[in-house]
């Protein structure tokens, strides 16, 4: 990582493809601060916490041909799971939550036998769909009756005339529809857009301001697009970063320094992996307070300034024994409330448990609407270090085996095949 005009970028050399340089953010000695505290200061250079959440890969199709897809449809890397190799991998992975997806899930003809299992044995169960068949009411209250916690529901733009940059006009009515019938269940949802630089930036706003009186929408969860070697249409210059993509929501939306995010990034890394969750460096969290039809950042209900100092003066401990670490992060916790954060304490503890226990977005508290901001690990924003901490896991089936991995391992995997196959087909291009 250089900086370079205040800019932090990420320079990559390979000795068959050149140098290349990703812009990772505009606050670029900001932005270098927070990466020494989250690889110095919190996890140095050793894999750490939990996995909350394994994407369940078990439906090799869909209705779809998105030309971004990370999954490519017409030669996926997996195979259609059946219901009793799920039934062979959930003793070993059913204390976190599952997200079915593919592929589209629900093409799957025992689907509803999987979201069975699943329910049988307590786990929270996601459902990541591009919500075509949950256009059908019917379809979505059957969903709902089966005991599927919530819907990550993607749609790329609410514009038809964007969404056909994106080849993806056709189904803006059948996703608008889905989310109608999802919201007259107040079956909670999140929304997840993908953000790419230089086509539909202005989605991730209009995303928030859709979902910002919107009880049933209890999270965005936001994914800038991660450039895969396959695709035709778009280019690296495409991929955006969540630091960028904060940029985006500070702008329309704060009123205090852009220092005070990064600090709050630095307050959830360092709470999260206190209690063992896994965050990835690649993700980037804004908290939104619902008020009176408006988005408000929980930092301007926040003692921010007080928060920076107490967190300079608990890198001090971080090398020191859990209990110690705990204890101390609790007065940053402390220090950090003042009179306007006292109405939503209740609201701050009840979201912080949910997730200690298991990320189900159903129970989060309607006042908030956090938006996860996440670019997955590809050729040109990804290394070794930061692969460590990838933090989604992937369950799926290869030539007729479980196979287990994390996300990074897997597309870098799917990555190294391409260039495999690029070499046997042009041998002298390499």
């Amino acid at each position: 990582m250089i900086l370079k005009n205040n800019h932090a970028f990420l320079y990559r050399e390979c000795p068959l493809h050149g140098s290349n340089k990703l812009l990772l953010s505009r606050q670029g000695s900001l932005y270098v601060d927070l990466d020494r505290f989250y690889f110095n200061v919190l996890k140095e250079d050793t894999p750490c916490g939990r996995i909350t959440n394994y994407w369940v890969l078990i439906k090799d199709a869909c209705q779809m041909n998105c030309p971004y897809c990370s999954v490519e449809m017409r030669d996926p890397f997996f195979e259609e799971m059946s219901l009793e190799e799920y039934r062979t991998l959930l003793p070993t992975y059913k204390k976190a939550k599952h997200t079915f997806t593919g592929g589209e899930p629900t093409l799957h003809p025992q689907f509803f036998q999987f979201v069975e299992e699943a329910v049988r044995n307590r786990v929270t169960v996601q459902l990541a769909t591009n919500g075509i068949r949950l256009a059908d009411p019917d379809y979505c209250k059957r969903l709902q009756d089966a005991g599927i916690d919530e819907i990550r529901l993607s749609i790329d733009s609410f514009d038809r005339e964007q969404a056909a940059r994106l080849s993806l006009s056709q189904f803006v009515d059948a996703k608008m529809a889905a989310l109608r019938n999802l919201e007259a269940l107040n079956f909670p949802t999140s929304l997840s857009p993908t953000i790419f630089k230089g086509i539909n930036e202005d989605q991730l706003v209009a995303s928030c301001e859709y979902a910002k009186d919107k009880a049933f929408i209890r999270s965005l969860s936001v994914n800038g697009f991660a450039y895969v070697t396959t695709i035709k249409s778009l280019s690296p210059e495409n991929i955006i970063m969540p630091d960028e993509m904060m940029d985006l929501l500070f702008e329309h939306y704060c009123t205090g320094p852009r220092e005070d995010l990064y600090v709050f990034q630095k307050a959830l890394h360092a709470l999260l992996h206190l209690v063992d969750i896994r965050l990835c460096m690649n993700v980037q969290i804004m908290l939104f307070v619902r008020k009176n039809s408006t988005l408000k950042s929980l930092t301007d209900y926040l003692a921010m300034d007080r928060m920076k100092r107490a967190l300079s003066r608990w890198e001090r401990h971080a090398r020191k024994g859990l209990f110690w670490k705990r204890l101390t992060f609790l007065r940053v916790l402390l220090v950090s409330i003042n009179r306007k954060t006292f109405h939503l304490l209740p609201s701050l503890i009840n979201l912080f448990l949910v997730n200690l226990f298991g990320i189900n977005v159903k129970q989060y508290p309607e006042i908030f609407l956090p938006v996860v901001m996440n670019t997955n690990c590809n050729v040109y924003n990804t290394d070794k270090t930061l692969g460590k901490q990838c933090m989604s896991g992937n369950l799926f089936i290869r030539d007729g085996k479980i196979q287990h991995g994390f996300s990074t391992e897997t597309l870098s995997n799917k990555e190294k095949r391409h260039a495999k196959e690029r070499t046997q087909k042009h041998p002298s291009s390499s």
